[in-house]
């Protein structure tokens, strides 16, 4: 595994042997299982037949987060790479909850239940690996600053900060959770963008912001603009202004690739009725120091005081002790050290966002985030504490070093700022376990919730689910129709229809953009009902209606901008290779030359071509890379339709028209019961039970004549071998059935039953 810290920042120490390294990952590891296990493992339950029952503490989000995450891998079963419909919420009717909610962690989750088949483990699994991802993230990103010793124990706090332990076992925010791993990745790469324009680090910085958006964009979304500011305040500092350009540069990659994601759940959010923003106004959710009611208030309260304390002892001998924090390294083998501001210029960033993140979570923030747009996305404002914990972690890495390697101090100085530092860990540890787990304790079991039902992401003027009609899946209007379903799929059915008059026929699904209907192949408008439902004018006759959940305009421009990302993620990252090894032979080429020449050596990274050479052939391959991914964003938009009345179901099935008939006789793709003899290319249905005596003794005497007679005067009827029937009754070794295809769809007939497979 090779660590991302550069030379520069261990200052010439010796670099961890892979066995050390082994160590510290799986350390980690068990620290995440220990941390997390109590909430998934303690109140396992046994039934009568000896098998587990998992339990879980009572939560907010998990039941929530739970069917949405079965929901989300039901779908993508089905064949759906990107579930954005939940068919079973809300007694079957259905909502957009994929649509507008992060869908990384779902990914996570069902990859990982793949191979355990058990939700609450999957979860488990899922947490202990983030929580020791965390870990780690933030202790690579901590040793370009600092100590193995103070990063470590930074590390470790980082992972048990109060507010990070409360998004488990008192909110069950998973993805938030899970969101805790990239925070110190995104914050790693966006310093090294800004001290150096390599192509990687716009890689790296563009790969991991838009992962962090697909896992949970309300806390992304502030991150964004903590991101902000540390590049305009690099920038102003180091009087550079490409720094922020540079940044910027990475963000925007981040956010093609999360368009995926953002576009649609933007652009479509007029359609859908959100419940949050009346409940959970932003500005009335703000952080105060007011008396609260309720163990989960009071936790926020204690974790953002006790992230204030831990601010309080760090900032005042950082302030206060002007000496620097470690010696500037001047390693001539290392190319970034150059261009890297100092390590205690790093640290009074960390002091900026350390003060003003915790601040944006207080009512006094109300007149700096009322201009943010659409902040409600965000709600809570606690959740800035997310954010804090990493700045918050890092100084407190900085002060154990500056307390380490400071000199000249009084001794009854040096030992109050020291115990002031111990005390204000271990009470943040302290509140982290007896506290925020301990009293988690004392809540109900967790109940799976059983038929899940959310008022959120329904059709803005549908009626709510709770006061929905209990109806079949299908109705038809005026009574008098058949119907049969041939496929009810997450996101695509197939109804069979027989009306004697012009009919409506109402499935029972809300209406949402994107759902489609076809009668016998062909387009046709889908209405909704007074509810909402999706309903379909059908003419006289038999016919075969399909329904498909299709990409709209955004989703397919999301879409195609999330592949442009990625391919420039890809592009980025072969670039950087490329350019290393055309770099390296050209400096030993100029270190030789010059060193013939005036016998002084060169510095190991002095360049032969000028600055606006280099400049030139680093904007030369960025716009490659930019063309390359065009040509790729055209050639996927050619094989597209972005949104269009024709597409392409998102079930991952072919065109309805194509494959699926009306009533011409084609075979259907689908399950379900067929008539079949070998070696036939036609099988005869007779139309009572008397008939299907007779069609047996044609057949058995091989009489042609008497068989066609038997089709002829309409007592049999003669259809395509395969043919899909469905079996209303078996009675004496005969089977009644109702045809499901071709020219007699929705006849019924009897046959022997072995003819049915």
């Amino acid at each position: 595994m090779k660590w991302p810290i550069d030379k520069g920042a261990t200052n010439g120490r010796k670099a961890l042997s892979p066995l050390t390294k082994a160590l510290l990952i799986v350390g980690a590891l068990l620290l995440g299982a220990t941390v997390v296990g109590p909430f998934y493992l303690a109140r396992i339950e046994r039934a009568a037949d000896g098998s587990r029952i998992w339990r879980t503490i009572t939560t907010h989000d998990l039941p929530n987060y739970m069917p949405m995450m079965e929901q989300f891998d039901k779908v993508l079963r089905s064949g759906v790479f990107y579930p954005r419909w939940t068919p079973d919420f809300n007694a079957g009717y259905g909502s957009a909850h994929g649509n507008f909610y992060p869908p990384g962690t779902f990914y996570l989750t069902s990859l990982i239940n793949v191979i355990v088949d058990n939700w609450f483990l999957t979860l488990f699994i899922l947490c202990a690996l983030s929580l020791g991802a965390s870990c780690i993230a933030f202790y690579l990103l901590a040793r370009n600053f600092y100590s193995r010793m103070a990063s470590a124990v930074a590390a470790v706090l980082y992972a048990l900060f109060p507010y990070h332990q409360l998004d488990l076992y008192w909110r069950g925010a998973i993805p938030e959770y899970v969101g805790f791993a990239f925070l110190p990745l995104i914050l790693y790469f966006a310093y090294k963008l800004g001290n150096n324009s390599r192509f990687r680090y716009y890689a790296g910085l563009g790969l991991f912001y838009g992962l962090y958006l697909l896992v949970h964009m309300p806390v992304g979304y502030l991150f964004t603009y903590a991101l902000a500011l540390y590049a305009v305040v690099l920038s102003i500092r180091k009087r550079d202004r490409r720094i922020g350009l540079r940044i910027a540069g990475g963000m925007a990659i981040g956010l093609l690739i999360s368009a995926i994601y953002w576009l649609p759940a933007a652009l479509e959010g007029k359609y859908i009725y959100e419940w949050a923003s009346e409940f959970f106004p932003y500005h009335s959710s703000y952080i105060t120091m007011l008396p609260v009611l309720g163990p989960f208030d009071k936790h926020v309260q204690e974790a953002f005081n006790y992230n204030a304390l831990a601010l309080i002892v760090t900032i005042v001998p950082l302030i206060t002790l002007s000496k620097p924090l470690v010696s500037q390294s001047h390693n001539s083998d290392d190319k970034d050290q150059q261009s890297t501001p100092s390590l205690d210029q790093q640290t009074r960033l960390w002091l900026i966002l350390g003060i003003v993140t915790p601040f944006m979570s207080t009512s006094f923030s109300i007149y700096v985030s009322r201009f943010i747009p659409k902040i409600q996305i965000a709600v809570p404002p606690f959740r800035w504490l997310a954010i804090s914990s990493l700045f918050t972690s890092l100084l407190i890495a900085a002060t154990i070093d500056l307390l380490r390697r400071t000199r000249g101090l009084r001794p009854k100085y040096e030992l109050a700022a020291k115990a002031a530092l111990v005390v204000v860990i271990a009470l943040n540890v302290w509140l982290t376990g007896q506290g925020i787990i301990s009293d988690a304790f004392t809540k109900q079991t967790h109940t799976a919730q059983v038929g899940f039902s959310d008022s959120g992401f329904t059709p803005r003027d549908a009626t709510r689910p709770a006061e929905m009609p209990n109806t079949p899946s299908v109705v038809i209007k005026p009574e008098g129709g058949a119907s049969e379903i041939l496929k009810w799929a997450p996101t695509y059915r197939e109804i069979a229809v027989r009306v004697d008059q012009p009919s409506e026929v109402r499935l029972k699904t809300y209406n949402f953009p994107g759902w489609t209907a076809r009668i016998d192949g062909n387009v046709v408008p889908l209405l909704s009902d007074q509810d909402g439902v999706q309903q379909v004018a059908v003419p006289p006759g038999i016919h075969n209606i399909q329904t498909t959940f299709e990409s709209t305009f955004p989703r397919t421009a999301g879409t195609l901008l999330a592949i442009l990302g990625l391919t420039m993620v890809v592009g980025l990252t072969i670039a950087d290779r490329f350019q290393q090894k055309l770099t390296i032979p050209e400096k030993s080429a100029a270190s030789s030359t010059a060193e013939n020449q005036d016998h002084t050596p060169v510095h190991a990274h002095s360049q032969i071509t000028s600055p606006m050479t280099s400049q030139l052939r680093r904007f030369g391959i960025v716009g490659l890379v930019i063309v390359a991914g065009a040509v790729i964003l055209v050639l996927t938009f050619k094989r597209s339709d972005l949104g269009g009345a024709g597409n392409t179901s998102s079930s991952g099935t072919n065109d309805p028209a194509s494959s699926r008939p009306g009533t011409n006789g084609q075979k259907v793709a689908g399950a379900g019961s067929e008539l079949f003899l070998p070696g036939k290319e036609s099988v005869e249905i007779g139309v009572d039970q008397n008939a299907v005596g007779e069609l047996i003794a044609a057949i058995s005497n091989n009489n042609k004549a008497a068989l066609d007679s038997l089709v002829e005067s309409g007592r049999v009827l003669r259809i395509n071998n395969s043919t899909r029937v469905q079996v209303i009754e078996n009675t004496a070794g005969q089977s009644r059935v109702r045809i499901l295809e071709g020219n007699y769809i929705m006849r019924e007939g009897w046959v022997p039953e072995r003819w049915i497979r």
